[in-house]
This record gives structure tokens, C-alpha cells and sequence, in this order.
């Protein structure tokens, strides 16, 4: 096998063009992109069986552990999640709630525990406030058993 590197300069190939672009555009932008949460190919799941519902907001606080987002059409985030029992032993729901952009990215993160405030509107129902951070429930390994 034979292998020869040959110097181009950044104006020379369509790639490189690209590359130098991007790297200007990121070096005038100042800083990194924000992280959406997202990363095509991450598969994260519900610990509860069986589909997410429309999650019933009542003014309620409750603990979650958000599981999925996806972004809406408009500025909101649709925020698939586990309920924690009051307990904070067990998960008994999978539903799914809205966010605004700003709570979604900068504090929900998938995989997390956290006390969160909904709004009262059954229709749609919203995450309007993060109140703290929580210990998820242990995976139990053997549910079926005596324990």
C-alpha cells in the first residue's frame, strides 16, 4: 500500500472551503452551539411499560424523570417524562407535557430527577418551573420476587 499527502490550500477544495467557513463563522460567534439534549442515534426509554398519555395538569408539583424531547413547530419543547411516586421509590406513568425553550435546554436534561410545577390547562399542559434536582429510584433488578 502506498499512501501520499498532498498540501491543498482552504481555497482549493470544495471541503475545505466548508471547513474554513465554519471555522470563521464559529471563531465571530464566540462561543460553542447550545445543546439541545438531542443526539440522533440515543435511544432513551420510559421505565414504565405501555405509551406516554397527555399528562394532567392541575397546578400540581410532582417529581419527573424527563426520558425524551422533541421540538415543536413553535418555540416549545414536547417533554416526554417518568412520574416518580411522592415516595421517590418507584416510576408509575409515563406521560408527556410542553416546555418553553429556555427550561428545556437550559435545565431539563434527559436521564435527570426533578421537582417541577405544571400550569393548570388540561388541554396543554406546560412545565412552567423547575423547583429542584432529585435521587431517581433505584432499578429494582428482580421485581417479580418476595422481597
Amino acid at each position: 500500500m502506498h499512501i501520499t499527502f498532498t498540501w491543498m490550500s482552504d481555497k482549493e477544495s470544495p471541503v475545505l472551503r466548508r471547513v474554513h467557513f465554519d471555522a470563521k463563522a464559529a471563531a465571530k460567534r464566540g462561543g460553542p452551539h447550545i445543546d439541545s439534549g438531542y443526539r440522533p442515534g440515543w435511544i432513551t426509554r420510559s421505565m414504565v411499560k405501555g405509551a406516554a398519555t397527555l399528562f394532567r395538569a392541575a397546578g400540581q408539583t410532582i417529581m419527573i424523570r424527563p426520558y425524551r424531547k422533541k421540538k415543536m413547530k413553535n418555540t416549545e419543547w414536547k417533554i416526554r417524562f417518568d412520574v416518580i411516586s411522592e415516595d421517590g421509590q418507584d416510576y408509575v406513568e409515563s406521560c408527556y407535557a410542553y416546555a418553553s425553550t429556555g427550561l428545556t435546554l437550559g435545565e431539563l436534561h434527559s436521564q435527570n430527577g426533578y421537582r417541577v410545577r405544571f400550569n393548570d390547562n388540561l388541554k396543554h399542559p406546560q412545565i412552567v418551573e423547575l423547583l429542584a434536582e432529585v435521587v431517581l429510584p433505584k432499578r429494582r433488578e428482580n421485581k417479580g420476587s418476595n422481597e
